[in-house]
C-alpha cells in the first residue's frame, strides 16, 4: 500500500500552546510492504511536492519555555534535532536560518563544543570524556537545505553534526544527492541511517524491518563505501526488539526522541534528542539546552 512520508514527527517536548505548521514536503511512495530477503526491491514511485514558501507564523507572545527534559542515560548532553531550514516563517519542523544562526551564536558565546555520535557513545561506555559544554547537532530525513544552508552555517561556527538519511530520497528533487552526502562526510560530518522510507519501526513485521534496514544499509554503503554506524529511529519510536536488531547488525548507537515511556534498552541505543521548533525564542532554546544537561 502507498505510504506517506513527511517530516520526522514524533513525541517532541514542544510548547503545547504553539500551533504547528504541516511538514513542508511530502513523498508518496509505492513499494511492496514486505520484500523477502531473496527478492529484489521493486522501484519506488516518488511524487514530490515543493516546500511551501512560508510556514504558519506564530506570534512571539505565544511561545513559552518548554518543560523540563526527560532524563536520559549519563552522560547527559543536549542533542538537538532539526529538519527544515530556509523558510521565512517558523514552524514546529521549520527553523529559519536567522534563528538557527542565533542559536549557533548563543552556543558559541557560552562555550559549547559540538561532539559526534561516536564520541558520545565512547563517553557512555567510559572510554572517553566529553568537553565541559558538549552539544550535538542532528538532522533527519535528508532534506536538501541541510546541505545548502545548514551545514555551511554550522561549519562557520566550528561545529559538525550527524545527518540521518531516509535513503529512498537520495537524488530526488528537494533532497540531498549522493555526492553531497559524500562531501558532508569528507568535511567531518557523520552520515547515519533513517531506514529506507521512514516507516514506524515499532509496528513493522520482522520481514519488513529486515527490508527497511537492508535497503538503507546497502544504499548508504553504495554511496559512502561503508555501512552506517548510527541510526535515528523514524518518528523517534522503537521497541526492545527493534533496538536488539539494530545492535545485532553492528550499529554503535541509535537516537530516539524523548518520550518518558520509551523502552529501556542499552544506553547507546536510546540516546535522547529534542526537536528544536523554529517558533522558539532564544530564551526557549537556552532553557531547553540547560534542561538536557546534568
Amino acid at each position: 500500500m502507498p505510504a506517506l512520508i513527511s517530516a520526522c514527527q514524533g513525541t517532541a517536548d514542544t510548547p503545547t500552546a504553539v500551533p504547528t505548521a504541516p511538514p513542508p514536503a511530502t513523498v508518496t511512495l509505492t513499494a511492496p510492504p514486505v520484500v523477502p530477503p531473496s527478492a529484489s526491491p521493486m522501484p519506488a514511485t516518488v511524487t514530490l511536492t515543493a516546500p511551501p514558501p512560508t510556514a504558519t507564523p506564530v506570534p512571539a507572545s505565544a511561545t513559552r519555555p518548554p518543560p523540563s527534559a526527560t532524563p536520559g542515560p549519563p552522560p547527559q548532553i543536549a542533542v538537538l534535532a532539526y529538519h527544515h531550514f530556509g523558510v521565512p516563517a517558523a514552524g514546529e519542523y521549520d527553523c529559519p536560518l536567522d534563528q538557527f544562526e542565533a542559536q549557533l551564536r548563543w552556543l558559541k558565546a557560552h562555550g559549547y563544543e559540538s561532539v559526534l555520535p561516536q564520541q558520545l557513545v565512547d563517553a557512555i561506555a567510559g572510554r572517553a570524556t566529553l568537553p565541559p559544554h558538549p552539544v550535538m547537532f542532528t538532522f533527519d530525513d535528508n532534506n536538501g537545505e541541510q546541505y545548502t544552508d545548514a551545514a555551511p552555517l554550522l561549519e562557520q561556527y566550528g561545529y559538525h553534526g550527524a545527518f540521518f538519511i531516509m535513503t529512498v530520497t537520495i537524488g530526488k528533487r528537494y533532497f540531498m544527492k549522493a555526492d553531497q552526502l559524500r562531501d558532508l562526510e569528507r568535511r567531518g560530518h557523520v552520515i547515519g541511517g533513517h531506514t529506507w522510507d521512514h516507516r514506524n519501526m515499532a509496528i513493522l513485521t520482522p520481514k519488513e524491518l529486515q527490508f527497511q534496514l537492508d535497503q538503507s544499509e546497502q544504499e548508504l554503503n553504495d554511496v559512502l563505501g561503508h555501512k552506517p554506524q548510527f541510526l535515528s529511529y523514524p518518528f523517534g519510536v522503537y521497541t526492545e526488539d527493534v533496538a536488539a536488531e539494530v545492535a545485532k547488525r553492528g550499529y554503535h548507537g541509535a537516537f530516539r526522541l524523548r518520550d518518558p515511556h520509551d523502552p529501556q534498552v542499552a544506553p547507546p541505543f536510546m540516546i535522547h534528542r529534542q526537536i528544536i521548533p523554529g517558533v522558539w525564542s532564544i530564551e526557549d532554546f537556552a532553557d531547553t539546552v540547560h534542561s538536557m544537561e546534568p
